[in-house]
Protein backbone atom coordinates (compact mmCIF):
# COMPACT_ATOMS: atom_id res chain seq x y z
CA UNK A 1 0.00 0.00 0.00
CA UNK A 2 0.90 3.56 -0.68
CA UNK A 3 0.32 7.03 0.56
CA UNK A 4 0.75 10.50 -0.92
CA UNK A 5 1.32 12.38 2.57
CA UNK A 6 1.95 11.39 6.27
CA UNK A 7 -2.36 11.82 7.30
CA UNK A 8 -3.04 9.40 4.60
CA UNK A 9 -0.54 6.87 5.38
CA UNK A 10 -1.90 7.04 9.29
CA UNK A 11 -5.70 6.38 7.91
CA UNK A 12 -4.49 3.51 5.66
CA UNK A 13 -2.71 1.91 8.21
CA UNK A 14 -5.69 2.64 10.75
CA UNK A 15 -8.00 0.71 8.11
CA UNK A 16 -6.00 -1.66 7.92
CA UNK A 17 -3.75 -2.01 11.43
CA UNK A 18 -4.35 -5.66 11.56
CA UNK A 19 -2.79 -6.53 8.01
CA UNK A 20 0.33 -4.20 8.52
CA UNK A 21 2.90 -4.89 10.58
CA UNK A 22 6.02 -3.30 8.87
CA UNK A 23 5.66 0.32 7.19
CA UNK A 24 8.68 1.62 5.52
CA UNK A 25 8.53 6.09 5.91
CA UNK A 26 9.90 8.97 4.65
CA UNK A 27 11.01 11.06 6.99
CA UNK A 28 9.67 14.29 4.98
CA UNK A 29 6.30 13.22 4.33
CA UNK A 30 3.74 16.31 3.32
CA UNK A 31 1.10 16.91 5.75
CA UNK A 32 3.04 14.85 8.78
CA UNK A 33 6.32 14.17 8.76
CA UNK A 34 7.27 10.14 8.43
CA UNK A 35 8.25 10.02 12.43
CA UNK A 36 5.13 11.74 12.87
CA UNK A 37 2.75 9.60 11.29
CA UNK A 38 4.41 6.46 12.70
CA UNK A 39 4.23 8.00 16.02
CA UNK A 40 0.31 8.00 15.72
CA UNK A 41 0.21 4.55 13.67
CA UNK A 42 2.08 2.74 16.62
CA UNK A 43 -0.41 3.83 19.38
CA UNK A 44 -3.01 1.82 17.25
CA UNK A 45 -0.25 -0.99 16.86
CA UNK A 46 2.56 -1.32 19.39
CA UNK A 47 4.20 -3.78 17.84
CA UNK A 48 4.39 -2.26 14.61
CA UNK A 49 8.32 -1.90 12.89
CA UNK A 50 8.96 0.86 10.81
CA UNK A 51 11.79 1.85 8.75
CA UNK A 52 12.55 5.51 7.91
CA UNK A 53 14.03 6.87 5.03
CA UNK A 54 15.98 10.11 5.19
CA UNK A 55 18.45 12.06 3.39
CA UNK A 56 19.37 13.82 7.00
CA UNK A 57 18.88 12.11 10.59
CA UNK A 58 18.04 14.79 13.11
CA UNK A 59 18.55 14.18 16.72
CA UNK A 60 14.66 12.58 17.75
CA UNK A 61 15.11 10.31 14.74
CA UNK A 62 19.02 8.93 16.06
CA UNK A 63 17.58 9.11 19.36
CA UNK A 64 14.93 6.79 18.38
CA UNK A 65 17.19 4.70 16.13
CA UNK A 66 19.30 3.82 19.43
CA UNK A 67 16.18 3.06 21.67
CA UNK A 68 14.90 0.97 19.39
CA UNK A 69 11.94 2.41 18.74
CA UNK A 70 12.19 2.17 15.08
CA UNK A 71 13.39 -1.11 12.71
CA UNK A 72 15.88 0.88 10.99
CA UNK A 73 16.83 4.00 9.42
CA UNK A 74 17.85 4.14 5.67
CA UNK A 75 20.19 7.28 4.23
CA UNK A 76 19.06 8.39 0.78
CA UNK A 77 19.94 7.52 -1.78
CA UNK A 78 19.72 3.90 -1.44
CA UNK A 79 19.60 0.52 -3.05
CA UNK A 80 17.19 -1.38 -3.62
CA UNK A 81 19.45 -4.57 -1.97
CA UNK A 82 19.29 -1.77 0.93
CA UNK A 83 15.29 -1.94 1.59
CA UNK A 84 15.13 -5.35 0.77
CA UNK A 85 17.03 -6.35 3.67
CA UNK A 86 15.76 -4.47 6.45
CA UNK A 87 12.56 -5.08 5.10
CA UNK A 88 13.53 -8.71 5.36
CA UNK A 89 15.06 -8.14 8.94
CA UNK A 90 11.55 -5.95 9.88
CA UNK A 91 9.85 -9.32 8.69
CA UNK A 92 11.25 -11.61 10.92
CA UNK A 93 11.63 -9.71 14.06
CA UNK A 94 7.49 -9.17 13.36
CA UNK A 95 7.13 -12.92 13.61
CA UNK A 96 9.31 -12.58 16.51
CA UNK A 97 11.94 -15.49 14.71
CA UNK A 98 14.20 -12.65 15.42
CA UNK A 99 14.74 -9.66 17.89
CA UNK A 100 16.17 -6.50 17.71
CA UNK A 101 19.09 -7.18 20.29
CA UNK A 102 20.34 -10.40 17.66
Amino acid sequence: MTAINGLEAVDIHLRHKDEISIVVLDLGLPGLSGWEAFQRMKQANPNLKAILATGYIAPEIASAATKGELTAVIMKPYQLSEILKVVSLAALMATGAVSAAD
